[in-house]
């Protein structure tokens, strides 16, 4: 495993750069460098972990600042919305970070799970496998497994 890491260690951090950065506010493009490596003669099964942490990571990175944000979210968005957004939480709680990988609202769902302080490690774990199931349908779809 380390002779692999080494081997390709300048793709997967870019992999991993990619990844992370797409899942927060910043711009980036997961899935078309996620495609290219798969591409490559790097073995699969790194290119989807990579892009699986690399994404989670950068969903975490929203979930602490809606954690530590929270106190300004309160004065900036209306007590009515926030009441909605607290009630959807309460409801379905963590689980909800497996949608994450969501075009769009996906960055927004770990920032509210931590403004409203989700139990951080169940919310890491549906994040995960939310991110892993994602990288797992694109390389399904890669593969010509599932098509269109």
């Amino acid at each position: 495993m380390t002779e692999l890491l080494l081997a390709y260690w300048q793709e997967l951090v870019a992999l991993f750069v990619a990844s992370f950065s797409s899942a927060t506010i910043l711009p980036g493009a997961a899935e078309i460098v996620f495609s290219h490596y798969l591409t490559r003669d790097i073995p699969p099964t790194l290119v989807i972990l990579t892009a699986t942490v690399g994404n989670t990571l950068g969903s975490l990175t929203n979930y602490v600042l809606g954690w530590m944000g929270s106190p300004l979210l309160h004065k900036l968005v209306s007590q009515k919305h926030l009441q909605k957004v607290e009630k959807y939480v309460k409801k379905y709680g963590p689980i909800s970070g497996i949608m994450a990988w969501l075009p769009v609202v996906g960055d927004a769902i770990p920032a509210v799970l931590g403004l409203f302080k989700a139990p951080p490690l169940l919310t890491t774990f549906w994040i995960a496998v939310g991110k892993l199931l994602r990288f797992l349908a694109l390389y399904l779809i890669y593969l010509g497994v599932i098509s269109f």
